[in-house]
């Protein structure tokens, strides 16, 4: 019998140990094509390794630090951009090994195999421990939370980063907080950061929102956070801000303008960023976080 999950959200840090949170899901270019079935992309040759690597210029530029969620499968092809991460102190997590969405696996082994699987090689090519983990595409669901959570619990992480909060009727659930599973088993979650807007609660610090909203209004959902003395989290895929990305044939309309919008001048815009706030990683921020609440409660 599943034990009931409780949820308890930390009272703000009178003094937050990290007000801003980087973090990219490191996965190939052509995963949103291969998704939808669209070919093409087999034919190009790699290029994931050089617009990740112009990334890390630029944070070492910038003296940034940030959490990479790489995919297993990237981490393979490209190990030399894991161990780079890794040896100027970014923190590495998952994003699975590959990129499967959690509801289109065949069940919970599948899903327990891919993640196990994944963390086996970022911590051969990192020399790390895997401690964090965000799934394809925000694809936990009340659902199947439960249980992978669980399962994340079993293999030793700290935090999932999976929480996309809903737009219309916006979850209550917007800020970090500790999620209980039962007979004293815990894990962070760390939801994508939200801003309200014109009645919606919109996840402005990333992906499509972040190229297509004009800059002040990810700094405002930032702002608002720290306000709040929650962390903010800018959340990016690299192809976000990759403005020579391949322009495959195939797919509506709809998705070309998803998948292209604001690309062009994203890398600018998150550099400006970079320049006015002062952003950590997600692990600091779990632990520092647990070493302030044990110091509270002494």
């Amino acid at each position: 019998m599943k034990l009931p999950i409780t949820e308890s959200h930390p009272t703000p840090l009178e003094t937050p140990c990290a007000s801003y949170l980087l973090t990219f899901d490191v996965e190939h270019w052509y995963e949103g094509f291969r998704h939808r079935g669209i070919d093409g992309w087999q034919s190009y040759p790699p290029r994931d390794d050089q617009v990740v690597g112009n990334l890390l210029d630029k944070l070492a530029e910038t003296g940034q630090r940030c959490t990479m969620f790489f995919t297993g499968r990237y981490a393979e092809e490209f190990p030399h951009i894991v161990r780079r991460a890794a040896h100027e102190n970014h923190e590495i997590a998952s994003h699975s090994y590959s990129h499967t969405l959690i509801p289109q696996m065949k069940g919970m082994k599948e899903f327990r195999d891919d993640l196990l699987r994944s963390v086996a090689i970022l911590e051969k090519i990192s020399g790390r421990k895997i401690k964090g983990y965000r799934s394809p595409k925000w694809s936990i669901s009340e659902k199947n939370r439960q249980d992978v959570l669980s399962i994340l619990v079993e293999a030793g992480f700290e935090y999932d980063s999976s929480v996309f909060p809903k737009i219309l009727n916006g979850s209550s659930k917007i800020y970090p907080h500790q999620v209980e599973l039962g007979n004293g088993a815990s894990i962070w979650e760390i939801p994508a950061t939200t801003c309200p807007l014109l009645g919606l609660r919109l996840p402005v610090a990333g992906g499509l929102y972040f190229r297509f909203f004009p800059a002040w209004v990810t700094r405002r959902a930032l702002s608002s956070c720290s306000d709040a003395g929650q962390p903010g989290m800018i959340y990016l895929h690299p192809y976000d801000m990759d403005a020579t990305c391949p322009r495959l044939p195939g797919g509506n309309i709809l998705f070309h303008w998803l998948r292209y919008s604001g690309v062009d001048t994203a890398f600018d815009r998150l550099g400006e960023i970079l320049k006015q706030y002062r952003f950590g990683t997600v692990l600091d921020w779990v632990n520092n976080h647990q070493v302030l609440n044990s110091v509270d409660k002494i």
